[in-house]
């Protein structure tokens, strides 16, 4: 893809479809470490951490073996990918999260990423994302059907005697029930069941929120609250990032909007989505921002008219997932924790002023609320 250069309308209608490449690519290699064009992919591998061969011949050979264990996944991604000097620029951010795939090429590290799981040199079988599991990643919430078979806590063989009457079994008597107790068919059912809903769970983590976004089908007001929750998941870490020109910054994150968009039919609307202003409002600057309101061609509702990190204050007491196979873990894990969220925002209507690609970049914003002492 070539965009004329010095031309502002091609770079109006060109710069939003940049993200069909990553998009489309079966694997993107990020010189990920790098700072700029000049310095390449390859880096000296972490030697603490690989064996090296002394020497060899034919299919023997002499090898160091290395004196520290390669840290976890997790440590890896957010020291060598997240800290990188690739990761501060804002243009690279869709290009890394619109891709299914990227081989990232670190300081000492060669590491994987997809859209299940992520992975190194040294852990090729990966690591998969955890999951939320109270919502599917369509957006809907789990039937109430399979929650209750959740709820119904199963053990996996016959209930044992009383205690009253375990304390006076011998060891053989108490062995021969052991021996012949029997599996509970319920169990099997249960277990079979928590699987497939995990499965069906949106994931956790940015690509997990961007997943999420673009199947999203939901119509349920907690449906609608996840998708707001997911959507600033993206734009809190993008909101970080710098940009040679600041006027670009609602573009460069509009390759994004576009396939949430295009999927959904949800209007996007200068960094926020019609559907859900009512809890898109609610964000704010939570870093340091300039005094001044930078001048760009953006409405001032939208958190792309400002510089700074921005965050959002709609917040959940998630239940922990307990990896654990235990009665308290069956009740709350796929339970919904909004309790109860009433916006205050009511009929909201958007007045288009600059539109490019059907992606709203410039409008008018008009809602009626209730107005609340602070």
């Amino acid at each position: 893809m070539s965009i004329i250069q010095d031309d502002d309308e091609e770079w109006r209608l060109q710069s939003g479809k940049m993200g069909l490449v990553y998009a489309n690519a079966k694997c993107v290699i990020s010189a990920t470490a790098s700072k700029d064009s000049t310095q390449g992919c390859f880096r000296l591998r972490a030697l603490n951490h690989n064996p090296c061969v002394l020497r060899g011949s034919g299919d023997k050979f002499l090898v160091a073996q290395p004196l520290e264990k390669a840290p976890g996944l997790s440590d890896l991604f957010a020291n060598l990918v997240q800290d990188a000097p690739l990761s501060t620029r804002g243009w690279t951010f869709q290009e890394r999260y619109l891709a299914r795939r990227v081989l990232h090429f670190c300081e000492g590290f060669v590491l994987f990423e997809c859209n299940t799981l992520m992975a190194s040199e040294h852990d090729r079988a990966g690591q998969k994302y955890e999951v939320k599991p109270n919502i599917r990643s369509n957006g809907m919430l789990h039937p109430r059907r399979d929650i209750n078979i959740m709820e119904c806590f199963q053990s996996e063989w016959d209930l044992p005697p009383p205690n009253s009457i375990i304390g006076k079994l011998g060891r053989a008597q108490l062995r021969r029930w052991i021996h012949n107790r029997k599996r509970n068919p319920l169990y099997d059912t249960q277990k079979t069941k928590r699987a497939t809903m995990l499965a069906e769970s949106a994931r956790t983590g940015v690509r997990g929120a961007f997943d999420f976004l673009w199947r999203f089908k939901g119509d349920s007001l907690v449906g609608k609250i996840e998708f707001h929750q997911s959507w600033f998941e993206i734009v809190e870490l993008f909101s970080v990032r710098e940009l040679t020109f600041g006027k670009d910054k609602g573009v460069a994150i509009a390759g994004l909007a576009y396939f949430i968009q295009q999927n959904t039919g949800i209007r996007y609307a200068a960094g926020l989505w019609v559907d859900t202003l009512a809890f898109n409002l609610l964000w704010f600057a939570s870093g340091d921002i300039a005094c001044t309101r930078p001048e760009r061609p953006v409405p001032t509702w939208s958190w792309t008219s400002i510089d700074g990190k921005i965050s959002q204050r709609l917040i959940s007491a998630r239940v922990k997932v307990d990896p654990d196979w235990s009665t308290d873990w069956l009740k709350h894990t796929f339970r919904c924790p909004w309790v109860e969220v009433s916006p205050f925002i009511a009929d909201p209507s958007l007045i288009e002023e600059d539109a490019v690609d059907d992606l709203v970049h410039n409008a008018t914003l008009r809602l009626q609320g209730y107005i609340c002492r602070a």
